[in-house]
């Protein structure tokens, strides 16, 4: 009778009950994370495209040496050498220059061993031979100087004597040593070109050799 008298009692599913929380706190999440999502897409700024440039190089074109096999031109010889003329050229080239007056004081380079233009090798040694006449009036002492005046100093022979007279009329052959010069590959095939002269005081005929020298 007793428990007849007590209310009935339903027993309760607890593992059902955590399950259905559990689906429904991932679900809510979910909810959560698109909102947010969708909230940030709303207030991310419109973006204006903008024109990409591409900047394109400009090359600087560097100097090129350009080196060829075609020689330097060399001076003509064709002028006999005089003191009055200021410059001339003779057989082996040369140019005149002194203080005094009128032609008494004058040149002709008659010959030239080896020729202006001759190419030599770096370091190579050799002898210019000179074949001078005295074109002029006054007779060339012995006593007087037959020496380096310009252009590059190729020889290793010093200031020397003519060691003779030279009449007018006369010729002398005057000796000089010469070494090339060292040239790298790219200044292949450059000219040196160097004078000499007689001194009586001052200068006049003044002979000079021109080489090209490779490596």
């Amino acid at each position: 009778m007793l428990s007849a008298c007590l209310p009935s009692q339903t027993p309760i599913d607890v593992q059902s009950q955590v399950n259905t929380a559990v689906a429904q706190t991932i679900q809510a999440n979910k909810n959560i994370e698109e909102s947010v999502n969708q909230t940030l897409t709303a207030q991310a700024p419109l973006s204006t495209p903008t024109t990409a440039f591409t900047a394109t190089l400009v090359p600087t074109l560097a100097p090129i040496n350009i080196v060829t096999d075609t020689p330097a031109p060399l001076p003509t010889n064709t002028a006999s050498l005089s003191s009055n003329s200021g410059s001339g050229n003779g057989g082996g080239g040369g140019s005149g220059n002194s203080g005094s007056t009128g032609s008494a004081y004058s040149c002709a380079v008659v010959a030239q061993k080896p020729h202006d233009g001759t190419t030599f090798k770096s370091g190579d040694s050799f002898d210019v031979t000179w074949t001078i006449k005295n074109t002029g009036t006054v007779t060339w002492e012995a006593d007087w100087d037959f020496e380096y005046k310009g252009g590059t100093d190729m020889s290793p022979t010093g200031d020397f004597l003519i060691g003779k007279q030279v009449k007018p009329g006369q010729t002398i052959s005057i000796v000089v040593e010469i070494e090339a010069p060292v040239v790298a590959y790219k200044d292949s095939g450059t000219i040196f070109v160097m004078t000499w002269s007689l001194n009586k005081g001052d200068h006049f005929c003044m002979p000079f050799i021109a080489i090209k020298v490779n490596p």
